[in-house]
């Protein structure tokens, strides 16, 4: 076949594509950073739409097309946390904990997190495990800890397999299961979590929790998570003299 023409324009010529459609909608403008555009058509939008809301209340929260404003940040957020908008949930329980244009509130901050996992945010997971296994903000509970662990770890979270780890340990929220303590330590200990490294080397190194002695193994993960500046590990470094 003969092969297509090749189209060529001159150094004066302007190529016929019109430009872009300016953006007509409060995500349009964000998605495309048209600031001013975008504050305008939020706004406009804000008392139906959650995403609007979310959007101003980010908005604000950056200083993007406004004066920044805290406050008016964590209204506009507050708002469609209310609807269930996630993002608005996860960083309301930022908000709440550090006291960012609210007082700082660690039950509102827990209840917003644990909202958001509810609702499958999988970054949430280990905050509300952790509160829940600390006490932050909620009543202690093993139990719920263990549950919201058990699926930050699903999700590959290094810190709540050391967490979970030692709930099975001390049969914690979860029956003792020494085995699978151990497995979940190994797992994160490979992963360089420190406080895990710390524990492989400790049960190593004593021979506790069913594990055979290996000074070995224990004084390698010692020095790892002495390396990683683990206060314990540093202590039991100088006290061995190693």
């Amino acid at each position: 076949g003969r092969p297509a023409p090749v189209v060529t324009f001159s150094d004066s010529t302007t190529a016929p594509f019109p430009p872009p459609a300016a953006p007509t909608t409060c995500d349009a403008a964000v998605a495309v950073q048209a600031w001013p555009a975008a504050v305008s058509y939020c706004r406009s939008e804000a008392e139906t739409s959650a995403v609007a809301q979310r959007h101003l209340g980010l908005l604000y929260a950056a200083g993007y097309g406004v004066e920044q404003n805290d406050r008016q940040a964590a209204i506009y957020l507050a708002f469609a946390a209310q609807d269930a908008d996630t993002v608005a949930l996860m960083e309301m329980g930022r908000r709440y904990e550090k006291g960012l244009g609210v007082a700082p509130d660690m039950a509102k901050s827990t209840g917003a997190f644990l909202n958001a996992a509810e609702l499958s945010v999988k970054a949430s997971y280990p905050i509300v495990a952790r509160r829940y296994d600390d006490g932050i903000g909620v009543r202690k509970n093993p139990e719920i800890a263990a549950k919201w662990y058990q699926r930050a770890v699903a999700d590959g979270d290094v810190t709540s397999m050391t967490r979970l780890a030692a709930l099975y340990a001390d049969g914690r929220g979860v029956k003792k299961d020494e085995q699978r303590a151990q497995q979940l330590y190994s797992d994160a200990a490979e992963r360089r979590d420190p406080e895990a490294e710390y524990q492989m080397a400790m049960m190593l190194l004593s021979g506790r929790r069913g594990m055979a002695r290996n000074e070995d193994a224990g004084r390698g993960w010692l020095q790892r998570a002495a390396q990683q500046g683990h206060p314990a590990a540093i202590k039991e470094m100088a006290r061995r003299k190693w």
